[in-house]
């Protein structure tokens, strides 16, 4: 077919439909191979939107799932924070005693020295 019979047929296309309905379904059929039509790009969309809402819904429960570990995880530091506080005060206290017993034994080591040399 050469290009004029093409633009000939292409101009004279709607016109013939009109005439002759019956090739509309023909034409149809053998475009639709090559097109989507509209009830396929619906049902597409349709489809597409039920997976995400099925990933949403996946995602939202792996989310809350992993606030609640998050939360328990969240609890136990809270509970070594006590529990480090309470070492830091007990190692305090100590550190306080060990300064006033070696201050002691300083004080006890200089008397001595003193006492030593009177004698």
């Amino acid at each position: 077919m050469s290009g004029d019979t093409i633009d000939e047929l292409i101009r004279r296309l709607p016109e013939i439909l009109k005439e002759r309905p019956e090739l509309a379904e023909k034409l149809y059929l053998i475009l639709s191979d090559r097109f989507v039509t509209n009830e396929a790009l619906k049902e597409y969309i349709e489809q597409s939107g039920r997976r995400f809402e099925d990933l949403l819904r996946t995602m939202t429960k792996r989310f809350e799932e992993s606030d609640k570990r998050f939360e328990a995880l969240s609890k136990r530091f809270e509970e070594s924070d006590k529990h480090f506080e309470v070492f830091t005060k007990r190692f305090e206290e100590s550190d306080k005693r060990f300064e006033e017993i070696l201050a002691q034994i300083d004080r006890s080591f200089e008397a001595a020295q003193k006492h030593r040399g009177k004698n």
